[in-house]
């Protein structure tokens, strides 16, 4: 075998080192790029109105205090009636 060959192979070998290490790079970018998009969409949601965030969390606490205060109110209405 002749010189060429092998500084032919070693080329190639080099093409395809740098292509992989290219695409690697990139994937690695889109990567990084998607988990700090998913962050950012994850940070908006927990700190919107809608159904899901704040708006949701606040409802579900009035709805919590008044369903207390309705068995309290009943409580209080047994003790009352139980009294006359």
């Amino acid at each position: 075998m002749d010189e060429r060959y092998f500084d032919a192979k070693f080329d190639g070998l080099k093409e395809l080192i740098q292509c992989q290490q290219a695409n690697t790079t990139a994937h690695i970018v889109a990567v990084s790029q998607n988990v700090k998009d998913v962050d950012a969409a994850l940070r908006a949601h927990a700190e919107s109105i809608d159904p899901h965030g704040r708006r949701a969390t606040n409802r579900l606490v009035q709805n919590v205090i008044a369903w207390l205060g309705l068995v309290l109110a009943s409580i209080v209405a047994v003790f009352e009636l139980r009294e006359h």
